[in-house]
């Protein structure tokens, strides 16, 4: 198609993670500037919600030191958190103790989804950001992904085509009511409409194992984990 007859392809380390963001369009100087505004996008995810940055939007919030209101993605993003919190009966939990709130398990799925929404704005035909794992497609061509054992990274699980979605994937998160490694696998991966939701969502599989189908459906969402070297697909 004419339409995408030209690819472009950059990465930044960014988020904690290198983010590659590759777009297709008829011209080249239009995609170098609808991804240098989708990196923009990320970096200001990065830049408010950062748990490890002392001078992050977040970070002031938690020491008490944010003036005047939260950034509305702040706000989104925390009102994301409470709800899947709610949702999966505390499976998800953004509450770190004595730290305050700590997104880390939501705010990257939430910047890979800003960067798609920054491209698909700017007109681009097809494109993918992916953020170390956590990514999200958009276009008329099918992706293929691979899927690894979150215990045995080298190794190739399965391979899944992608279009028009998002998907994360997640090693063994700490339970948030024990605050130890979950039991319940080795790691997840979550396809979902969103990836904020898709990124969530990895922690909640990684926690709550096969009690996590319901609201996998409730969220139009499939997963499968690992357990025992094993890849068992849920609400599939």
């Amino acid at each position: 198609m004419t339409s995408c007859c030209v690819e472009a392809c950059r990465a930044r380390p960014l988020l904690g993670t290198l983010v590659e963001i590759t777009a297709w369009g008829a011209d080249r100087a239009a995609l170098d500037d609808a991804i240098d505004r989708s990196f923009d996008a990320v970096a200001t995810v990065h830049r408010l919600m950062s748990f490890q940055e002392p001078d992050s939007e977040l970070s002031r919030h938690n020491r008490g030191a944010a003036a005047g209101g939260l950034h509305p993605w702040t706000q989104r993003v925390l009102a994301a958190a409470t709800d899947l919190r709610a949702r999966s009966g505390g499976a998800f939990d953004a509450a770190c103790g004595g730290a305050g709130i700590d997104l880390s398990g939501i705010a990257k799925g939430f910047a890979v989804d800003r960067a798609i929404e920054t491209l698909r704005s700017a007109g681009v035909a097809r494109g993918i950001v992916n953020a170390g794992g956590d990514l999200a497609v958009f276009g008329d061509r099918e992706i293929p992904v691979g899927v690894r054992d979150p215990a045995e990274p080298g190794r190739l699980a399965a391979i899944v085509r992608l279009g028009n979605t998002a998907f994360a994937s997640s090693a063994r998160p700490l339970d948030p009511m024990t605050r130890k490694p979950a039991s319940a696998c080795s790691g997840a991966s979550v396809r979902a409409p969103s990836c904020m939701i898709a990124d969530a969502l990895t922690k909640v599989v990684g926690v709550s194992g096969e009690a996590a189908v319901p609201l996998l459906r409730e969220m139009g969402a499939v997963a499968v984990l690992f357990r025992d070297g094993r890849m068992v697909a849920l609400a599939d």
